[in-house]
């Protein structure tokens, strides 16, 4: 009788345990996943000091703040347009509120897509900064596309080696294991992107 009963308290021990885990899991979620977006802006960076500025969609609730604290005058955008999409409906007002213009050069989330979206995208942020403007560079994540456009920055217009650019990108969570196409399609579209700079007198 007494086995049996030290056995009950023990299976409820377990339960308890097990209910106070799923508890902190959940607590731990809530806390990255609802909590942490509205006081640190998602992927936020300085990419050229006070001038460029990079990051993934940053909560609605403290969009404004960044916006207004980082005296941002221009966002480019490495996302598709969707009609009634709340986060871009809210982007939209925004920048609109605070007169900021939004440049759209769509690419895929993988980091992939139409090369001239890039050279666009380089054009446009090389021609802001030229012009004293301070820029806020995102997509989605923050990541793979951000990632891309800033990978070809640094190699084009710094010289910087391209494992030091990569470095900088996985410090922004990019993975080759996840995405490991991304890096040789850079590589094989610089030299275009290059020559569009070039030819608008960039370089």
């Amino acid at each position: 009788m007494r086995s049996d009963y030290f056995r009950s308290q023990q299976r409820k021990k377990c339960k308890k345990s097990i209910v106070l885990l799923f508890a902190a899991i959940m607590s731990l979620y809530i806390l990255i996943e609802e909590v942490r977006p509205r006081v640190f802006p998602k992927r936020f960076g300085e990419v050229v000091e006070n001038e460029i500025f990079r990051s993934g969609r940053i909560h609605q609730d403290i969009y404004t703040l960044v916006l207004k604290d980082n005296g941002i005058d221009v966002i480019i955008s490495l996302t598709e347009k969707k009609p009634n999409h709340d986060w871009q409906l809210h982007e939209i007002e925004v920048a609109k509120d605070l007169d900021i213009p939004i440049y759209r050069f769509p690419l895929k989330g993988d980091g992939t897509g139409n090369p001239a979206e890039y050279k666009k995208a380089l054009v446009k942020l090389k021609q802001e900064q030229n012009d004293g403007k301070k820029v806020l560079l995102h997509c989605a994540a923050g990541t793979n596309r951000t990632g891309g456009v800033i990978f070809l920055y640094r190699t084009i217009f710094e010289g910087l080696a391209d494992n030091k650019a990569i470095s900088e990108m996985k410090s922004y969570d990019f993975s080759k294991n996840d995405n490991g196409h991304l890096i040789p399609y850079l590589q094989s579209i610089r030299p275009s992107v290059e020559f569009a700079l070039r030819d608008e007198r960039l370089l």
